[in-house]
């Protein structure tokens, strides 16, 4: 199978990624699908020499059901998808490449809002990616969805400008535009937005520091309540959402100690997005009088 020589570049925690394929319906989907990720400066390497690039083959198969597979570097990763479930498989293949490439890692998601840094880490369901795109596109900045890369010893984090997934009814829909323009063959379940095309703005900085810790609980008709959490609680739960705790161990284990030691944590329980924020707003306010 032939593989196009339209490649889509991208930079993915620091690391160079070329995405080829043999559909180029694919590329463009693609192309659009991750533009937040794309390499800034594409001229800066070249896409057959360069050291340590991570290469993505995403082939359609010449058969009667027509079914999808990923390679890496030539090694297979899934080689029996379907079409409207490739793309989103190769997200995921793009967050590994994250994930491999920092020891510590959060299933979070993560924001900066009045120059405030925010890490939401929470499993899926808990409004983590919603909080995030909804704080950036009301006036904060977007940094990273589903996996945060964290610097213990500055208690910083790396943005990952991945797409936001949206789901017709969601909580974010009213806030953005119409869904059907992102309507694809490869969606799934989900459509794929960049946040700069839903209107947010993105964080320009290589490292954001984390100001706070705040674990999100979507809750269908709670009233709105940000409240601190105790440490000890706070530290068990960000145990359960670092997939690098069993590969590293005991370093991985003290840098979130360290982290949640000396980041303010809290618990945010709401299902008014508006409400949500303004609680954030008012924390940030209040710890601003009292620097």
């Amino acid at each position: 199978m032939a593989v196009n020589t339209d490649v889509v570049r991208l930079k993915i925690g620091g690391s160079p990624v070329l995405v080829r394929s043999n559909d180029h319906g694919f590329l463009a989907v693609a192309r659009r699908s991750f533009a937040d990720l794309v390499w800034p400066l594409a001229d800066e390497w070249d896409a057959n020499d360069s050291a340590g690039v991570i290469r993505f083959d995403v082939l359609r198969n010449d058969t009667p059901w027509t079914d999808w597979g990923i390679w890496r570097d030539g090694e297979p990763c899934e080689i029996t998808l379907t079409q409207n479930y490739v793309i989103f498989q190769l997200q995921w293949e793009l967050n590994r490449v994250v994930l491999e490439g920092h020891s510590l890692t959060v299933h979070a998601a993560a924001a900066e809002i009045d120059g405030f840094g925010l890490m939401f880490p929470g499993a899926s369901t808990s409004g983590k990616t919603t909080l995030a795109g909804w704080l950036g596109v009301q006036g904060g900045t977007f940094v990273a969805d589903e996996v945060v890369a964290v610097r213990p010893h500055d208690k910083s984090m790396i943005p990952y400008h991945r797409p936001l997934g949206l789901r017709p009814g969601g909580p974010l829909e009213p806030g953005f535009v119409d869904l059907a323009a992102f309507e694809t063959p490869f969606d799934g379940y989900e459509k794929l937005a960049p946040m700069s095309a839903l209107g947010g703005s993105l964080s320009s900085r290589a490292f954001i520091a984390i100001d706070a810790i705040v674990f999100p609980q979507y809750m269908p008709g709670a009233i709105a309540v940000l409240r601190p959490l105790p440490k000890s609680e706070a530290f068990q739960r960000i145990c359960t959402v670092s997939p690098g705790l069993a590969e590293h161990g005991e370093a991985v284990f003290s840098g979130l100690a360290r982290l949640i030691r000396d980041v303010p944590t809290f618990e945010l329980v709401s299902d008014d997005l508006h409400r949500a924020l303004e609680l954030i707003r008012s924390e940030i306010s209040n710890r601003a009088r009292h620097d």
